[in-house]
C-alpha cells in the first residue's frame, strides 16, 4: 500500500511559536487509501450494503472542499460502525474457513477475479490464502479508528 493512515489530534499552538506543528501523531498504520477498497472489495462478498455503506462514507470524506483526505470524529464514528465483524461474516457465508481464513482452492482464481485490489495489494503464495491479510487488514483499520475515536482524533491520509 502507497501511505499511511495516521491519528492525529490538533494542538492549541502557543502565539510566539508559528513554527510549533498543528497537530500531534499518535498513530499509524502502513496503508492507505487503498485499504478502504480492500474493506469495501471483502465485505461485497459477505454484506453488499455494510460495502456500499463504507463506500459512501469514503466517497463524503474525500468530497471535501478545501481539506486534505480527513475523516473526522462523525466519519471515525461511522467507519468504526462499517468495520467490525468482517471475518465472522466471511466464515459465516462461507467464503473463508474458521480460525485460518483460507478460501476453497477451487475459488481462490474466482475471487481473485472479484477482488482486484486485493489481489494487487498483497501478495500470497498459496491461493488459499489470498484473503487472509485483506481481513488483516481491516482488523488494524478497525483498531486504527477505534484509536481516533478513544483519543478524540482524526484519522488523515498520508
Amino acid at each position: 500500500m502507497s501511505s499511511k493512515l495516521r491519528v492525529v489530534r490538533a494542538v492549541r499552538r502557543p502565539q510566539d511559536e508559528s513554527d510549533e506543528s498543528d497537530e500531534v501523531q499518535l498513530d499509524d498504520l502502513d496503508a492507505g487509501i487503498e485499504a478502504f477498497t480492500v474493506a469495501s472489495e471483502l465485505w461485497r462478498l459477505a454484506d453488499p450494503a455494510k460495502a456500499a455503506r463504507l463506500d459512501a462514507i469514503v466517497e463524503r470524506v474525500g468530497q471535501r472542499p478545501g481539506m486534505a483526505f480527513r475523516f473526522e470524529r462523525e466519519d471515525c464514528l461511522d467507519i468504526a460502525e462499517v468495520l467490525p465483524g468482517l471475518d465472522q461474516a466471511l466464515v459465516d457465508r462461507g467464503v473463508v474457513a474458521p480460525t485460518t481464513w483460507y478460501v476453497d482452492d477451487a475459488k481462490a482464481a474466482e475471487y481473485a477475479a472479484q477482488l482486484p485490489t486485493v489481489a494487487r495489494e498483497y501478495s500470497y503464495s498459496e491461493p488459499k490464502a489470498l484473503l487472509t491479510n485483506g481481513i488483516l487488514t481491516v482488523r488494524d483499520l478497525g483498531i486504527l479508528f477505534d484509536r481516533a475515536i478513544a483519543e478524540h482524533a482524526d484519522v488523515v491520509v498520508g
